[in-house]
């Protein structure tokens, strides 16, 4: 049985929560957490700000707090508050693993996992993954469910997808929900497709937001709902996926999904989708643009062509099926 107005209202409250926020007690943590791991962890700090962190950090590693060490040695190995030590990086992140921090698991994990500034070493990546993913930790459940999909073992890739799914990861909700969908690795069951693709799309999974946004458009596989499927392809255009903005500018074309019909926002997503011609969806979208133009005043094309320059995203244009 199909989940429609059950998952329709779980799926719009967590879209209000997501939007308005919600509040943490972080008083009662250290601030070695508050000012210290929580600031590493964010990107674009000043170096004041990152060298104050470190500060906090490194009379804790001293003490031998494996946490601290985890993030020190991530301080180190992205250059946040001290010169940029990929060896000095590494074997403190490997030390607060091997004292059994499950976080610093799934980063030694991912380190050799993909082998991009360390040796790559499936057999080293595994077990460390398996470490931290039966501690829980969501990153090193997704990972190890990536290996063993990898080694072809689906139904492993699938059970540990789904553990890491369960805490919000949005890759590993996204292949659980496609595995559901597919019905080839286990029974398709499209609760399930809906629940992890609606997971991942809210945790900004860009590809998991288009694909629901289509199948709840085309009302093939979930029921038909354009109103659900404007949002979702919205949440695409604006990650720079560009199949999502040729669709959402079309919406706005038809006049879909509680849309208003408006050829000068449906051109604006065309010009920005057009900008991608070496993807097929962006090249549909620059074929579609002298039709709109044809239907618009000078003004409105203008507005449209300042509308799409002014758009500017943090994320590469993503070209996806």
């Amino acid at each position: 049985m199909l989940m429609s107005g059950s998952f329709r209202l779980s799926f719009l409250t967590l879209v209000t929560c997501l939007a308005f926020g919600s509040a943490f007690a972080d008083e009662e943590l250290p601030t070695w957490v508050t000012e210290g791991t929580y600031v590493i962890d964010k990107p674009g700090l000043s170096d004041a700000e990152y060298r104050r962190a470190v500060n906090l950090l490194v009379p804790e590693v001293e003490a031998g707090n494996v946490a601290a060490m985890h993030f020190l040695g991530r301080a180190y190995t992205e250059g946040k508050g001290v010169p940029e030590d990929d060896k000095l990086g590494y074997d403190l992140i490997k030390q607060s693993a091997d004292g059994g921090y499950a976080y610093a698991q799934g980063t030694i994990c991912k380190y050799h996992m993909l082998g991009q500034s360390f040796a790559k070493d499936l057999e080293m990546a595994k077990a460390y993954c398996e470490a931290g993913a039966k501690q829980g930790n969501p990153l090193a459940q997704m990972r190890l469910g990536r290996i063993y999909q990898d080694e072809g073992e689906d139904s492993y890739a699938l059970f540990w997808y789904e553990e890491a799914a369960k805490q919000g990861d949005a890759f590993a909700a996204y292949w659980a929900g496609t595995m559901y969908l597919n019905g080839e690795v286990v029974t398709q069951d499209l609760d399930k497709a809906q629940l992890y693709l609606g997971t991942a799309a809210m945790a900004g999974d860009r590809t998991a937001q288009f694909k629901l946004g289509y199948f709840y458009y085309q009302g093939d596989v979930l029921p038909k709902d354009d109103v659900m499927a404007l949002q979702l392809y919205k949440m695409a255009a604006y990650n720079n996926h560009i199949r999502g903005q040729l669709n959402y500018g079309m919406m706005f074309w038809g006049g879909m999904g509680g849309a208003p019909e408006d050829l000068q926002e449906a051109y604006k997503w065309m010009l920005i989708a057009g900008r991608n011609t070496d993807c097929k969806y962006g090249g549909i979208a620059k074929g579609y643009q002298a039709k709109l133009t044809a239907k618009l005043s000078k003004p409105q094309e203008k507005k449209a062509e300042q509308d799409a320059a002014n758009f500017v995203s943090d994320l590469e244009p993503k070209c996806s099926p």
